[in-house]
């Protein structure tokens, strides 16, 4: 009989143990299901040698207590016992990511998502507190997401190893209640007078890492990490990422106080404060979580709107067609409109609208559409006029007061060259957003095949296809790659003309250019809108190309102005596709928009 199979018996068949999934100091982890519910669960066993020194009663008696919190961002208790020897307590199995692992895929979070999430933490803290329960190791491996809520685990074990360690001595089992990264300086140091104002210093910590992707103190060991916290003043989270409001760092580093006395005296507070960051001034700028509704909507061209494109080539089917869009009406002062890629619609950009706290729009051009008979063959400058037309349209229903144009790909090139070309007509432009644009003939590699596409010859475009094949460098990008080529070429088969218009002026001012024609869209853009963020993959060619690029003329104060909202980020590890990724999205539209006040009139004229 192997150690699953002997528990699931000590358990006497209540719970059929799966796996393990994770040794700490003081318990394992398993993953079991229980059988009378038929549902997955998670069971802490704790040590056997901490499991006989703390002894089933008391136990029992300090689990029972943490039992009765239900709270909803607490990860409740399910059930306890103690069998043949080994003390135990089950949680509910929660198939969402810790913390712990988000902060070391994606480091620091968007400003937004995470003061949601301290906040959901920090009221998770003051339920507790309130019913006198301090948790004693507050972490983000134990903060878990479920249904991308925070939940905070753990709040058993600490609680009762401690108040047993209180009533007898426990010191044979070498363990330690809390993590040295996160204690606070009394817990450090064993005060016996030490309270729940530590949970508010191991929050503090916590927050800090949250919003910098940095602990606040680094030390080779444990001794000069716990020496750190006791003697060391924390760096203001600015240094690391500058952009953080004052009201945050405020928070955050009155948390972190040496003295508790000096800190937060209750986790009520810093609820408080976080409430008012998300309800006031600065949630403009930074968001929340809440998820919008998105729903279909029309753009329609009028007769007046008609007359103002190009009557070479206007075909007499688009008066009274509308531009179809997506709209989440979420209610803010800041309206931010994509552009997809060429041959994609708005669709990609659904789960944007859902989750981005701004109202989001995101529009499917003509020569983009789903329906074949409504793609209309326009150049360039008619998508323009229609893009103006149509940001009026929606900044006066929406009455925002900042208004930031976002593009993907040759989405990015449209929204870039439509703010170099100061299209007028009174349409707002605060911001511009463009996520891999194009820098060179070499990366219009597949709109250069786009643009020469043709039914006619489909052995050159199967040719053309198994060199965009080659050219990816591994099995990720090439699977992204080939689903976004597939997706449009079903779309597009026998009617592409529309698509082809689109991608050939995209590509046509970068062959035989020697000069880089996105230097002089860049410079003018930036001279026509208050805030600029092009974002480019993680490649050489782009590296190479903003390590290459001259500085901007002008006067001193003039040009350093100029350059701090003009920004050219090289986004790290991040392939072409991945550009388009939500988190990635927001993290550069927050970085864009925090620089944006809304009280400044501005419209490109």
């Amino acid at each position: 009989m192997n150690a699953l199979e002997q528990l699931t018996t000590v358990f006497g068949g209540r719970y059929q143990i799966e796996r393990e999934l994770g040794v700490g100091g003081m318990a394992t982890v398993y993953l079991a299901r229980d059988r009378k519910h038929d549902r997955p669960v998670a069971i802490k066993v704790l040590r056997h040698d901490l499991s006989h020194s703390l002894g089933p009663e008391r136990f029992l008696r300090e689990i029972r207590i943490v039992a009765s919190l239900q709270h909803p961002h607490i990860l409740g208790l399910i059930d306890s016992g103690e069998a043949d020897g080994y003390l135990y307590y089950v949680m509910p199995y929660i198939t969402g990511e810790s913390l712990r692992t988000r902060l070391a895929r994606d480091g620091e979070l968007p400003v937004g998502e995470a003061v949601w999430i301290l906040r959901e933490i920090a009221d998770a803290i003051a339920f507790a507190h309130a019913h006198q329960i301090i948790h004693r190791d507050i972490k983000p491996e134990n903060v878990l997401f479920s249904a991308r809520h925070a939940l905070v685990a753990d709040f058993g074990i600490a609680r009762a190893v401690t108040e047993a360690a209180t009533a007898g001595p426990i010191t044979a089992t070498g363990i330690v209640v809390g993590s040295p990264a996160y204690m606070a300086p009394e817990q450090a140091s064993s005060d016996p007078h030490m309270d729940h104002r530590a949970d508010i210093y191991a929050f503090g910590v916590l927050a800090y890492e949250v919003l910098t992707g940095v602990p606040p103190f680094t030390a080779p060991t444990a001794v000069q990490l716990v020496a750190a916290h006791m003697s060391r003043a924390p760096d203001p989270l600015m240094r690391h990422r500058p952009g953080i409001p004052e009201a945050l760092n405020d928070i955050v580093l009155k948390c972190l106080a040496k003295r508790p006395a000096d800190r937060f005296q209750r986790a009520e507070e810093i609820v408080e404060r976080l409430d008012a960051i998300l309800t006031g001034p600065l949630s403009e700028s930074m968001g929340t979580t809440e998820e919008h509704a998105v729903a279909p909507a029309k753009f329609r061209i009028a007769e007046g709107l008609a007359r103002r494109l190009d009557r070479q080539v206007f075909d007499p089917r688009m008066i009274g067609d509308s531009l179809e869009y997506l709209d989440n009406h979420a209610r803010s002062d800041t309206l931010v409109c994509f552009l997809p890629a060429l041959g994609l619609d708005a669709a990609e950009f659904e789960e944007h609208l859902r989750t981005f706290p701004w109202r989001c729009v995101a529009v499917t051009p003509f020569s983009h559409e789903p329906q074949r008979n409504r793609r209309y063959a326009l150049p360039l400058n008619d998508h323009f006029t229609l893009i103006r037309h149509f940001l009026r349209h929606v900044e006066e229903r929406s009455g925002a007061r900042r208004v930031v144009l976002a593009g993907f790909s040759s989405g990015a090139d449209i929204a870039l060259r439509f703010a170099a070309a100061r299209p007028g007509g009174g349409a707002r432009l605060d911001g511009v957003l463009a996520l891999g644009c194009n820098v060179s003939k070499e990366t219009c590699f597949v709109t250069s095949i786009l643009a020469r596409m043709s039914t006619r010859h489909p052995e050159r475009l199967l040719a053309d296809l198994r060199a965009v094949g080659d050219s990816t460098a591994d099995l990720e990008a090439w699977l992204t790659l080939h689903t976004y080529l597939v997706s449009m070429l079903r779309k597009f088969r026998g009617t592409i003309d529309p698509l082809r218009q689109v991608a050939r002026e995209i590509v046509a001012p970068f062959e035989g250019a020697t000069v880089s024609p996105f230097i002089a869209w860049h410079r003018e853009a930036a001279a026509n809108v208050r805030a600029l963020r092009c974002v480019f993959e993680d490649s050489e060619t782009y590296r190479s190309f903003v390590a290459g690029l001259p500085p901007e003329p002008g006067t001193a104060a003039g040009a350093g102005e100029r350059r701090a909202t003009a920004a050219l980020v090289i986004e790290p590890g991040a392939g072409h596709f991945d550009l388009a990724r939500p988190d990635v999205v927001l993290r550069h539209l927050e970085a864009l928009i925090t620089g944006l006040p809304v009280a400044a009139p501005a419209a490109v004229s």
